[in-house]
């Protein structure tokens, strides 16, 4: 005799993943803001992060810039005020029509020198395009960490947002995260490479 109950589970299984695909997709969005970065999703909960889509197609090129000249800075008075990184910069053309996307890799050696607390201070960084910082960014207290090591040690971090029309400037930005506000930290930077991957 055949099983009847088979087909049944058949159905089932096919609801659960047609129902689970509905709800996966639910939670993104693909339209990009006014100013052509990578636009949020969905945040339905607390407990389920706002999570920006940044998507592309063909690699359309493939572009460098090499510094290998220590940069060291210190605090400006102002807590994680950025300092533009000498040379971390590149100016991209955009498509003729449409958006293409971007995805900027920058990595270097790195060490915060003159903190008492490394649990508290830190090195951030940021990828300004036209003078606005891309994701991930957040604007207030969160500022992305590149390293809080006293010693020295390579890092990298990398951001993605997408372009129109027109010629625009991409400038890596660092600033020092002085959490007690108690400190002279100083940064360092060497052997940095700013890379970036354009598709369309």
């Amino acid at each position: 005799m055949k099983n009847r109950k088979v087909p049944a589970i058949i159905a089932a299984a096919v609801l659960a993943v047609s129902t689970l695909g509905l709800a996966t997709s639910s939670q993104a969005s693909p339209a990009s803001d006014h100013r052509g970065q990578a636009s949020p999703g969905v945040a339905a909960k607390a407990d389920n992060p706002r999570v920006y889509r940044c998507d592309g197609g063909r690699n359309v090129n493939m572009r460098s810039r090499i510094v290998n000249v220590p940069f060291t800075f210190g605090e400006t008075g102002t807590n994680a005020e950025d300092i533009a990184v000498p040379g971390a910069a590149m100016v991209v053309a955009g498509p003729r029509r449409g958006r293409d996307t971007l995805l900027i890799t920058f990595s270097a050696e790195a060490q915060l020198g003159g903190s008492t607390d490394d649990l508290s201070d830190w090195m951030g960084l940021e990828v300004h395009l036209d003078g606005t910082p891309i994701q991930p960014y957040t604007a207030v207290g969160d500022v992305v960490a590149f390293t809080s090591q006293p010693d020295y040690n390579a890092h990298s971090l990398q951001f993605c947002t997408k372009i129109g029309r027109g010629k625009h400037k991409l400038q890596v930005f660092t600033n020092l995260f002085d959490g007690g506000d108690n400190d002279s930290l100083r940064g360092w930077l060497d052997d940095y490479l700013l890379s970036v991957v354009r598709y369309n």
